[in-house]
């Protein structure tokens, strides 16, 4: 839950300008709050693998996925000043 909810703040905040720090720097934050969950919800899925079926590790790896792709979009098109 935490991996959604922190992608979906990094897909939906939009920053105002291209100075916008404070609202890139909580985009970041979602995001890596989004990558870091995921991560461990897809090690916590390898773990449980015997228990959890495959398609257990989908849903962790689309939103890591997304996740860093929103990260590398606003690193790329909002370098620092």
């Amino acid at each position: 839950m935490l991996a959604a909810g922190g992608l979906y703040c990094a897909l939906t905040i939009a920053p105002r300008d291209e100075l916008d720090e404070h609202t890139l720097t909580g985009i970041e934050v979602a995001c890596f709050l989004t990558v870091a969950c995921s991560t461990a919800a897809l090690l916590l899925a390898c773990l449980l693998r015997k228990t959890l079926s495959p398609w257990w590790t989908a849903p962790a790896l689309c939103f890591l996925l997304a996740g860093t792709a929103r990260w590398a979009h606003v690193v790329h098109t909002y370098p620092p000043p």
